[in-house]
């Protein structure tokens, strides 16, 4: 029988965060040291969100063409809860939600906890890894037999 292949195996693990009361301003930095796309948002130890650099980019185009207003901070812009999954949770079925529901990422916990973030750039790569393994292996060319024509 095949072993399941469960999210805490693709994931990228031990994800950066910020803390709802950040500026926007700290959360674009945080992902640009970091050369990441998706940021969860918490406060205290709580989950909130997760904060994709393209919403980061728009809201902050609009904070910035609206001057009158005070930039707002990360817990104000986020735009509704993440998708947590459990650790233990099959792949499969983990992609099918992002699919369903058109999601970049979603957060991986264990007991609550903050452990990893699923994005559809890990999904590819796990596709990628299955794909190659189904390949067949390259025909070595000393074993060919000669064809007469």
């Amino acid at each position: 029988m095949k072993d399941t292949l469960r999210i805490k195996t693709v994931m990228t693990p031990f994800p950066y965060s910020v803390d709802a009361t950040q500026s926007l301003d700290e959360a674009v930095t945080v992902m640009k040291e970091h050369d990441i796309r998706h940021l969860p948002v918490r406060k205290d130890e709580e989950l909130l969100g997760i904060l994709s650099e393209r919403e980061l980019q728009l809201i902050i185009a609009r904070a910035k063409s609206d001057s009158s207003q005070k930039e707002p901070l990360v817990g104000e812009v986020l735009s509704g809860p993440a998708h947590v999954v459990d650790l233990l949770t099959p792949v499969a079925e983990v992609v099918e939600e992002m699919a369903l529901h058109r999601l970049g990422a979603v957060l991986v916990t264990k007991s609550g906890k903050l452990v990893g973030v699923f994005t559809a750039t890990d999904a590819c790569r796990c596709l990628a890894d299955i794909l190659r393994e189904m390949e067949p292996e390259p025909e070595d060319p000393s074993r060919r037999k000669a064809v007469s024509i």
